[in-house]
């Protein structure tokens, strides 16, 4: 199968942007080298990566069978194409009336607050994506999950417009720790009428809806 340059999805659901396959010579007997770019926020200090073509190409076990590491989704034609709205997901972790909220850096919305949260992956559910994202963020785990609503958040000064769902949840047990110190500043709980600021745009769209946890 010919690698093309164009856009990738992973078979986690982020994507990649495929810039060119390289060969070290001409007899070279492998499939060469692909350069690939993440199009979404990593905490890496470089988006760009190469993985040997044959590793880009193979099929990996995943819950939902058997399928591709990255599938080919479509050509680049106009930057316009890739400006489409992300999912993400926001958690609201409840502790003796106090929520948990986390200070951003070294991303869109740094030196704001925010709830735990992340992309959504493909196929995946409202309550596991906040089981993970909860666990990969501050190592505790979480109970009673709702969905709440759903916020549309466009971020101007970074070019970015995001979809975030809420979700709400009762902290259940662990202690909160930065488990990525590069992303976070540092993790708190507060009272929902004593929230830092500055907050988060998703979440001053969220108070805008009158929700209260």
């Amino acid at each position: 199968m010919e690698i093309k340059s164009g856009i990738y999805r992973h078979y986690k659901g982020n994507l990649y942007r495929v810039h060119k396959v390289v060969k070290n010579s001409e007899d070279w007997d492998g499939g060469g080298m692909v350069l690939y770019e993440a199009l979404y926020d990593t905490p890496l200090d470089c988006k760009f990566m190469v993985r040997p073509a044959e590793v880009f190409l193979e099929n990996v076990e995943w819950e939902w069978g058997n399928r591709p590491r990255f599938l080919f989704i479509e050509e680049i034609n106009t930057e316009q194409q890739l400006k489409r709205p992300k999912v993400g997901l926001g958690v609201i972790i409840v502790k003796d009336s106090k929520v948990l909220l986390g200070q951003r850096k070294n991303a869109h919305g740094n030196g704001t607050w925010g709830f735990p949260g992340g992309h959504l992956e493909f196929g995946e559910s409202y309550e596991d994506c906040a089981k993970r994202e909860t666990m990969e963020e501050v190592g505790i785990t979480i109970k009673n999950i709702r969905f709440i609503t759903a916020t549309n958040d466009v971020f101007e000064t970074e070019d970015k417009h995001y979809i975030t769902i809420y979700v709400v949840a009762d902290y259940d047990a662990g202690e909160v720790v930065n488990m990525e110190p590069q992303k976070l500043e540092c993790w708190n709980w507060f009272a929902w009428d004593e929230l830092p600021q500055p907050l988060f745009l998703p979440i001053q769209n969220l108070i805008k809806t009158g929700f209260r946890p």
